[in-house]
């Protein structure tokens, strides 16, 4: 379930209850999963979710700004599982098997996610977005 309010990703620290929250990130996953990027609209995901259109422009002032929530709290779930799943792992070759096996296995569980990191997503939409310019 997405966490919005942990991270403090909305703007203002506005967060939905989590039953809708659950609602939002189904409604992105499938909405850009099942079309091209520029084709995916918010208007539609607001009608899958149930939650209006101006709310969710509210809450992340773009369609890029609402994937990338969504897509930012999905791989942190990735990210705090491979840090659990490393504790006690000295070895690095062993790290590196253990990290990649834990990705297939979490884009393999997830394949709306893996579909829309690896071919929804424009890779120039991923540079110039500053959340992921670190």
């Amino acid at each position: 379930m997405l966490t919005y309010d942990d991270k403090n990703i909305l703007n203002g620290n506005k967060v939905f209850k989590p039953e809708i929250e659950k609602r939002l990130e189904t409604a992105v996953l499938e909405v850009f999963s099942e079309s091209d990027f520029h084709k995916a609209n918010i208007r539609t995901i607001a009608k899958k979710a149930g939650v209006s259109f101006s709310t969710i422009y509210g809450y992340y002032g773009s369609k890029e700004g609402l994937v990338f929530a969504v897509v930012d709290v999905c791989l942190g779930k990735l990210t705090d599982r491979i840090t659990d799943h490393l504790q006690g792992i000295e070895d690095l070759k062993e790290k590196l098997r253990k990290v990649f096996w834990l990705q297939l296995d979490y884009y393999e569980k997830n394949p709306m996610l893996g579909k829309i990191l690896f071919m929804t997503i424009p890779m120039k939409t991923w540079i110039s977005d500053k959340t992921f310019q670190q």
